[in-house]
This record gives structure tokens, sequence and C-alpha cells, in this order.
């Protein structure tokens, strides 16, 4: 019998050193998950941001060249409207001489 409870004993003390053996090494993994994720996390965040910027200026390039073709079809129509002004006043006036 006290073979027995001797063994019952070890057997327990056995289990319970696997079982804190197993603990720590969950533990161990549990850390290199987090650090990984926050890791994961700063270079998502940085990604971002760098995108959210570049799609900014990319914008703002894209309005400005925008607001410049408008500028640029205004010019052209005033001019266009000021030669169509012309031509009406001075039709016949003008004489286009080809040698």
């Amino acid at each position: 019998m006290q073979v027995l409870v001797q063994k019952v004993g070890d057997v327990a003390r056995i289990q319970h050193t696997q079982q804190i053996d197993h603990d720590k090494r969950q533990q161990e993994f549990v850390q290199a998950i987090a650090q990984q994720t926050q890791h994961n996390t700063k270079e998502v965040n940085q990604m971002l941001k760098s995108e959210h910027a570049e799609i900014h200026q990319r914008q703002e390039k894209q309005k400005k060249e925008k607001n410049s073709q408008e500028k640029k079809g205004k010019h052209e129509n005033e001019a266009n409207n000021d030669n169509k002004s012309l031509n009406n006043h001075d039709s016949g006036h003008l004489l286009d001489i080809t040698i």
C-alpha cells in the first residue's frame, strides 16, 4: 500500500510539473502573439497614414488640374468670342492675299 501511495505521489508530482511547463509554454505563445499583433498593427497604421497622404496629394493634384483646365477653357472661350466679334464687325474690311 505504501508503494502505491508513493507511486501516486510521484505521478501527481510529474503531472504537476508537466502542467506547469505546459502553462509556461502557453504563456510564451500568448506573449509572442501579442508582440506580433502589436508590430503588425503599427505597420498597418503606418501604411494607412502614408496611403492617406498619397490619396490626399492625388486629390489636390486633380483639383489643381481641373481648375487650370477650367481657367484655360474660360480664356479660350473669351478669345474665341473676341475673334468672333472681330470677324462679325470687320467682315469685308480684311483681305487675305496669298502669293
